[in-house]
């Protein structure tokens, strides 16, 4: 199975977060935020995406009525991600069933499993389904990668704009095969202003976002394949793209005879930084 996206490891207790860290990384995830607190985990939700998470109900270890994974939990559908909840429990109590109820039903909790009972071969299982589960929704992340990227432009303006001066001779299905291909890894993303990506000077496209599919900034810029060869050039022998962005690592690239774009890290933009 192909693994896109990364592993929430949400307990108070490390002990448990290494057999669960374990399992995701022997089913192939090799992005894993482990936390122990609710303010830890919604701090690490808003800035990423995860494709399964592992939640305690209980995040004290000293107080059995704690419920902060529920929290958890909502914090995830609130942010309108469709991760595939995995709902752990240490709990014995006469409100066990109807805590794990409630997060099904309310959160659409993909899965649950008792530490008591807990045999790593099983969590495995569970995992994949899950993540199963959660590439069958990859789809759906099209038409708000598109509104992200055009910003407040109409559809049809924006596509005009960017064929007739960036993808050039291409036409509309160059242009939306290089958004979801270049794209596709780094959803969902959240722009720096209102206008996503636009024309730079020099014919090519750019944009600014933070990408909650890798829980980073990233500068996104495509045009035709010269143009493009070229910023990367000068990228590559002063850190700045365009002579505007200071740029890190390339991590995305899409190339073809007509149409080229590339996704750069970018340096000195928080998370604060995006709405």
């Amino acid at each position: 199975m192909t693994i896109h996206g990364n592993a929430l490891l949400v307990d108070d207790e490390r002990s448990w977060s290494e057999v669960y860290e374990r399992a995701v990384r022997r089913v192939g995830i090799d992005n894993v935020e482990t936390v122990m607190s609710y303010a830890a985990a919604a701090s690490a939700i808003d800035s990423m995406r995860f494709a399964v998470a592992l939640v305690d109900i209980g995040l004290r270890v000293d107080d059995d009525r704690n419920v902060d994974g529920l929290r958890v939990m909502e914090k995830i559908r609130a942010t309108g991600d469709r991760t595939s909840i995995i709902v752990i429990t240490g709990r014995s109590g006469g409100d066990v069933l109807p805590i794990i109820r409630d997060a099904i039903k309310k959160f659409n909790a993909y899965d649950t499993i008792a530490k008591s009972t807990l045999v790593p071969a099983e969590l495995r299982t569970l995992i994949e389904g899950g993540l199963r589960e959660y590439e069958l929704g990859a789809g759906d992340d099209k038409e708000p990668l598109h509104e992200a990227l055009r910003g407040d432009l109409d559809q049809l303006v924006w596509d005009d704009m960017l064929i007739r001066k960036a993808v050039t001779r291409s036409g509309a299905s160059e242009l939306y095969q290089l958004i979801n291909e270049l794209f596709t890894p780094f959803v969902p993303l959240l722009p720096s202003e209102s206008t996503g990506v636009t024309i730079q000077d020099d014919n090519v496209a750019c944009g600014v976002f933070w990408s909650r599919g890798i829980g980073e900034a990233v500068v996104a810029c495509f045009g035709t394949p010269d143009s493009v060869t070229s910023a990367m050039e000068t990228a590559s022998a002063d850190g700045r793209l365009l002579g505007r962005y200071a740029v890190g690592q390339l991590v995305g690239e899409y190339s073809s005879p007509t149409a080229k774009g590339v996704i750069y890290r970018l340096r000195g933009y928080p998370r604060s930084a995006f709405r």
